[in-house]
């Protein structure tokens, strides 16, 4: 089984992986889990080497070739869609966050946007949204490229009225309302549990806001509303999001503006350079190894292979070899050769079973043939479900058309 979710960025493809990994279903072989894969390897590589593994990914939309993504070769395809005028809110809000941004904006322009933010938040009418935009792009914080905007929005709204996709709406999300998504996957989605809303430690946190909808009413001002309108149009108009009209009484929360953000950099900074190994293994904490071993679990690589080193060489009250041995067959699995070393080594030490590093296949070879018949196969299967369909389609039509046959038969 495989799921693949996708959406622009900032409309709840986080939320929804996180939702979907919380409910997966027990198989006979680990799930494995990609978050964001970063080079177009790691994918090939794993079905390469675990074929019989459930896969679960998610990926934004205009980076699926960057990260190897073929929603073609997935049983099951999930599209976000949300209204893009809280896209845009979220964007905003965002951009400090963003990696690029983390590396080569200072603390001064950060603080700069920030202030920005709060004036925002103290008079809704002393800053539009598009201006608060160009201060950040002054500000050398990552730019919007409103052109991909809108292509983006096309190939969303093509992909999902092709049939090919599943759309799942944001507010659905937000909502908890999973019956049918839960249909189309065949298990059951579970609603977050109100214990876990909100907030919670993991690495993914700095990406979860506000978790509701309709924000943009209370930050957007006419100007902002004459700026993105004709951009939005014919997306509004397809999906239901065409109402233009602000709220009367505008309130920006600081919880979900700039007091969301001034927290955040800090613990964004020190999970990047732990995720990286800029941090010595001997100096990691368990909180700093829990952050860690969550973006393992995400299929980060970088971070399986340092969560390894630190289950076995960092602080004695860290080390667990069964635990290092697992983060480096993972990483082995999608193709690192440092995993793969890890995983010698530890074999070389009477450590797990040596059918693991032999069955590691040399991905150069197998992963363009594993792609290509995996994609044969699920061209295959897909020509099989039309074809059943139509073959269904017609059968139903044969009976509708016998029932009138015999009602004018026997009035």
């Amino acid at each position: 089984m495989s799921i693949v979710i996708s959406g622009r960025g900032k409309s709840g493809t986080t939320g929804m992986y996180n939702t979907i990994k919380a409910s997966l279903p027990e198989r006979d072989h680990e799930w494995m889990c990609l978050f964001e894969p970063g080079k177009p390897d790691y994918l090939t590589a794993l079905w390469a080497n675990s074929p019989e593994s459930p896969v679960l990914t998610k990926v934004i939309i205009k980076k699926e070739a960057n990260g190897g993504v073929d929603p073609a070769v997935f049983d099951h395809r999930v599209m976000m869609v949300r209204d893009p005028r809280d896209v845009v809110v979220s964007t905003l809000l965002f951009r400090p966050l963003v990696v690029r941004s983390m590396r080569r904006v200072t603390p001064e322009a950060n603080e700069k946007f920030i202030q920005a933010l709060e004036e925002k938040e103290a008079d809704p009418s002393s800053w539009s949204v598009h201006d608060l935009f160009a201060l950040g792009d002054e500000l050398n914080l990552v730019r919007t490229d409103w052109d991909a905007v809108a292509k983006e929005l096309d190939e969303l709204a093509h992909r999902v009225t092709d049939g090919d996709w599943f759309a799942m709406y944001y507010e659905d999300l937000v909502d908890q309302s999973f019956e049918r998504l839960s249909d189309y996957l065949g298990f059951e989605v579970r609603p977050e549990k109100p214990a876990e809303k909100g907030a919670d430690g993991s690495w993914l946190s700095h990406i979860s806001r506000s978790k509701d909808y309709g924000a943009w009413r209370h930050w957007f001002l006419e100007s902002d509303v004459d700026h993105f309108r004709e951009l939005f149009a014919k997306f509004g108009a397809q999906f239901g999001y065409d109402d233009w009209t602000l709220t009367d009484e505008q309130y920006i929360d600081p919880a979900t503006s700039s007091q969301h953000i001034r927290p955040r950099l800090a613990d964004r900074r020190d999970q990047l350079a732990a995720a990286r190994g800029a941090v010595p293994v001997s100096e990691f904490t368990s909180d700093r190894l829990d952050t860690l071993e969550g973006q393992a679990s995400d299929g980060v690589v970088q971070a399986q292979v340092t969560a390894a080193e630190v289950r076995r060489d960092g602080p004695e009250e860290l080390r667990n070899p069964e635990a290092s041995y697992r983060w480096a067959r993972m990483a082995a699995w999608f193709g690192d050769e440092r995993g793969r070393t890890m995983l010698a080594e530890a074999h070389a030490a009477g450590i797990g079973d040596p059918a693991d590093l032999e069955r590691i296949v040399d991905t150069d070879k197998a992963d363009a043939e594993s792609v290509a018949e995996r994609r044969k196969k699920r061209r295959q299967e897909r020509a099989k479900r039309l074809n059943d369909m139509e073959q269904r389609i017609g059968e139903l039509e044969q009976r509708v058309a016998q029932l009138e046959a015999d009602k004018k038969a026997n009035p």
